[in-house]
């Protein structure tokens, strides 16, 4: 028998991810000869969310496959720049005004299979680890809990989806965490429910 804990909710905004990795890909691109700062941001960045053994490798060979693209330095000036709220605007209206090779060149890196892959494992870990935290005690809310320290797997018997932190669940064995996760278009949506086992 089992009894119900806590239940978590988040919803995510997918192009904020998006505007991540594109400001992070632009930067790079334009700064050709200094791209081991923006690697370094995208590799921190990943590194807090991701698990190190589970996600982040996934996530790396996914970001170093995604294709190289033309960018114009003028275009992303006059959108205002590199921040992430300008990111997104810049995202969400992409139109004739700005220079036709920069919007080509966003248009193919958000259709980039890669790209959307990193985006998709981004967002959806983001989205579950911020509803698994909802669950969790204030105590371990407080002391214990780092994104990177859980991932998500399937049960080998039943297929349904859980979450897993090592550390977590090696201290509370009788302790599960039931998940699930919706796509529709720009958004990701999770609901995470912790439930415990009368043993």
């Amino acid at each position: 028998m089992s009894r119900i804990i806590a239940i978590g909710t988040d919803l995510v905004f997918k192009p904020r991810f998006e505007a991540i990795l594109l400001r992070t890909l632009i930067k790079q691109k334009i700064n050709a000869n200094n791209s081991s700062s923006s690697n370094q941001h995208i590799l921190r960045f990943s590194s807090r969310i991701l698990h190190p053994l589970q996600e982040l490798p996934i996530f790396l060979k996914y970001y170093n496959g995604i294709q190289n693209f033309i960018v114009s330095p003028s275009a992303v000036a006059s959108q205002g720049g590199f921040t992430n709220s300008a990111m997104i605007k810049m995202l969400s209206s992409l139109n004739a005004n700005m220079d036709n090779e920069f919007v080509r060149s966003i248009e193919q890196m958000r259709e980039d299979t890669n790209f959307k892959h990193c985006v998709s494992l981004l967002s959806t870990s983001w989205c579950l680890k911020e509803a698994l935290y909802k669950v969790l005690d204030p105590n371990f809310q407080k002391s214990g809990f780092n994104f990177k320290d859980w991932y998500k797997i399937n049960d080998l018997d039943t297929g349904k989806p859980i979450l897993i932190g090592e550390t977590y669940t090696s201290k509370h064995a009788n302790e599960e965490f039931l998940i699930s996760l919706s796509h529709d278009g720009d958004y990701v949506y999770s609901v995470v429910l912790r439930q415990k086992y009368n043993l």
